[in-house]
């Protein structure tokens, strides 16, 4: 594995780059009105009890109660009055802590010119940067997904169980920000167990080992099913879950996710179909490149993070499909999605760190 201090021009330009993002969002929290979807979660559920809150059994349902930033913007009401900025300060924070485990996740690549662009990409994405300076449960969701990666990723790097815990509660954070996040969990502990199985020989360890390996996602478990339940349930009954698209993945969710990154621009026609063939080969040419250094047994020079990276995208990816499949669930879209661009940028990086060093 690569590991090198990223050099001080490039630390330096990413801090430049994060602090005046840091100031546009907010900016934009401080001087934007209110959306729709803010003032409803501020006028019908953020005066509910904590309870209620959390269940969702409150008199006006609604998927807007994104069960964190509902929470949050409760609190940061108690503290510091009913300001735009007061309410949207969980975004705020969630932006910092996006912009540091961003770069976290990025320092450890040899490539100067991928660190800088990567940060670039990952951070200078305008449809992601309008729910950093919003009171919405998005931008809290996808930066809990990037500290549970980068928690993860150091948990197989150092064997420690703490990392680990940290990194499942930080998953279970995202989910409770936006139940779309679901897709990221299961993933995860699906590449939990895959890690299990590459570490320990399937034949010879025993269901005890097994068991105590388990305990933390079982546990994880019981806890989400205890407080997922009930307001999924009542989501459900209440037909809210009725966002997304019915054609699949391909051309609702991916399709929606490259129109939101291009932002709407009238120039999207033009590279739109370039982006989709883009985004279907990085992937296999990545696994085709690793595959042929083993193969020919030559010196396997990349990340095995990138090949993480892969896995996480292909499961998010099916998980979403067999849902479809199995419950009749919509294909995520737009918003919804969004968590699934990060993921998809950093195997577009270390697809460009494996031709560097092929």
């Amino acid at each position: 594995m690569f590991v090198q201090k990223v050099s001080p021009v490039i630390k330096y330009c990413c801090i430049i780059i994060a602090a005046g993002l840091l100031i546009y969002t907010g900016y934009r929290s401080y001087n934007l009105s209110f959306t729709h979807d803010e003032s409803l979660s501020y006028n019908y559920i953020v005066h509910n009890s904590f309870m209620g809150i959390v269940s969702n059994n409150i008199s006006y349902i609604s998927a807007n109660n994104h069960i964190l930033n509902t929470l949050s913007m409760k609190l940061f009401e108690f503290l510091f009055g009913n300001s735009e900025l007061a309410l949207r300060l969980q975004s705020l924070i969630a932006h910092v802590l996006y912009l540091l485990f961003t770069f976290l996740l990025l320092k450890d690549i040899k490539n100067s010119a991928i660190v800088l662009c990567g940060y670039i990409l990952l951070n200078v994405n305008p449809y992601l940067l309008d729910f950093f300076s919003l009171a919405r449960g998005y931008g809290l969701a996808i930066s809990f997904m990037m500290i549970s990666i980068y928690y993860f990723f150091d948990f197989i790097k150092h064997s420690q169980q703490k990392k680990l815990i940290i990194s499942l509660v930080a998953a279970c954070s995202s989910v409770l920000s936006n139940f779309a996040l679901f897709n990221y969990l299961a993933a995860l502990i699906i590449v939990y167990e895959l890690y299990l199985v590459y570490t320990y020989n399937p034949l010879k360890i025993n269901y005890k080992t097994i068991l105590n390996k388990n305990k933390i996602i079982l546990l994880l478990l019981i806890i989400m099913s205890a407080i997922c339940y009930e307001p999924i349930s009542i989501l459900k009954k209440n037909n809210q879950f009725y966002y997304g698209g019915d054609t699949g993945f391909w051309h609702d969710t991916a399709g929606s996710l490259i129109h939101t990154f291009l932002y709407g621009q009238n120039y999207e026609n033009k590279i739109f179909a370039f982006i989709q063939i883009a985004a279907a080969i990085i992937p296999l040419g990545f696994l085709i490149i690793q595959g042929y250094k083993w193969v020919t047994k030559k010196p396997v020079e990349t990340d095995v993070r990138g090949l993480r990276f892969i896995l996480l995208l292909a499961l998010i990816i099916i998980s979403g499909i067999v849902q479809n499949l199995l419950m009749g669930t919509k294909f995520l879209e737009d918003r919804l999605a969004l968590f699934i661009v990060p993921v998809f940028i950093f195997v577009l990086l270390f697809f460009f760190q494996i031709i560097n060093f092929s």
